[in-house]
């Protein structure tokens, strides 16, 4: 979505700056939807209605189909085409990311909350100091593969499902209502966060070290067709 009016401070969006968020046509039912809600929330007085705008999620797995396809890149990195990561233009946008675990400890704090809020709209992002798309993309091709990455234009990756939202360049902060709780990944996709991603993704995926013994007497080709499979 794109915003009619952008204030100086991304940080400092006010439930007003929010309610005039203009949608492109793409998203339109979204905008609708949250409409429905802040609507019911005028006629039920008893309905607290809160919108939480959150970064790109990430984490257990990659199921939400935006960093899924470079991990498996990664991952799968001994395949000439796959293994460098592409890296939209020059890559210095940034990007605004979440783990999904912290992403649902944002929604637990606002349902929880023993003191009714009256704030509707909320920010939920990472601490991320490395979250331009070129430091993401690096950070995930140096722990998963081979450390590879190429530059594309955006004609080139125009039907990509993810070029979309890897072409954002939001610099937004997180409500201060949500840096009180304990962040499972509040560092963003990081080399210093990949290895716990990495366990994560290989967790969630099924992703386990394949063992193969080849067994037979001398000369018979052990060696040859080990290589071969390795």
């Amino acid at each position: 979505m794109s915003w009619v009016s952008t204030p100086k401070n991304a940080g400092d969006f006010s439930d007003a700056d929010f309610a005039k968020r203009v949608p492109t046509p793409k998203y339109q039912y979204l905008k609708n939807l949250e409409n429905l809600a802040m609507t019911s929330a005028k006629i039920n007085l008893n309905l607290k209605v809160h919108v939480v705008c959150s970064g790109l999620p990430f984490g257990n797995g990659e199921a939400n189909d935006i960093f899924y396809e470079f991990f498996r890149r990664s991952w799968l990195s001994s395949h000439p085409e796959l293994a460098a990561l592409p890296v939209i233009g020059d890559g210095q946008n940034a990007l605004p990311t979440i783990h999904v675990s912290d992403l649902a400890k944002c929604v637990r704090t606002l349902t929880e909350a023993k003191e009714p809020i009256s704030k509707q709209y909320f920010v939920a992002v990472d601490q991320c100091k490395s979250k331009k798309q070129m430091e993401i993309m690096q950070a995930i091709s140096s722990t998963l593969g081979s450390g590879a990455i190429k530059s594309v234009s955006l004609q080139d990756v125009i039907h990509e499902d993810w070029v979309e939202l890897l072409s954002l360049d939001l610099n937004i902060k997180t409500s201060t209502e949500f840096l009180d709780d304990e962040w499972h990944c509040i560092g963003g996709i990081t080399s210093d966060t990949m290895m716990m991603l990495n366990e994560e993704f290989n967790h969630f995926r099924g992703l386990f070290p394949l063992k193969v013994y080849i067994g037979g007497p001398p000369i018979s080709g052990k060696t040859h067709f080990a290589t071969k499979l390795a």
